[in-house]
């Protein structure tokens, strides 16, 4: 006589997979939980990012502006000081479009718990809820 081994139905794990992952609440909700990280890691890392481009361009236009043009008369033109204050406010325009990024990882990571809540309270009234015979 062979050895039992432990009894498992694959139909019933399929079930119980079948409930709980596909029960139209829990995947919206895990696509909207790895979207908002996704996001919110890109919108933080950029942020950083451009964060430091823009004080080292107030560092450059402070220095610019505390020694005037003794350092190199040359190099200070109205040409340059424009493409400075464009950078500079391109800078600031994609600071500001990575911090609303990272915003909306927030609001999608917030809107993915309803999801998972409203799922296992579903599931629990369905598991205690009576059979009905």
């Amino acid at each position: 006589m062979a050895p039992e081994f432990h009894k498992f139905h694959p139909l019933r794990a399929s079930e119980i997979g079948t409930r709980y992952f596909f029960s139209g609440l829990i995947l919206p909700g895990l696509f909207l939980l790895v979207l908002g990280v996704g996001n919110l890691a890109v919108g933080m890392l950029k942020e950083e990012q451009y964060q430091e481009v823009i004080d080292e361009l107030s560092v450059e236009e402070a220095v610019r502006a505390e020694n005037g043009p003794t350092i190199r008369p040359e190099l200070v033109t109205e040409e340059n000081s424009k493409r400075s204050q464009q950078r500079r406010m391109k800078a600031v325009a994609r600071l500001d479009f990575y911090r609303l990024v990272g915003f909306g990882g927030k609001v999608f990571i917030a809107l993915s718990f309803p999801f998972f809540l409203i799922a296992v309270l579903l599931s629990l009234v369905r598991t205690r809820a009576p059979a009905k015979s």
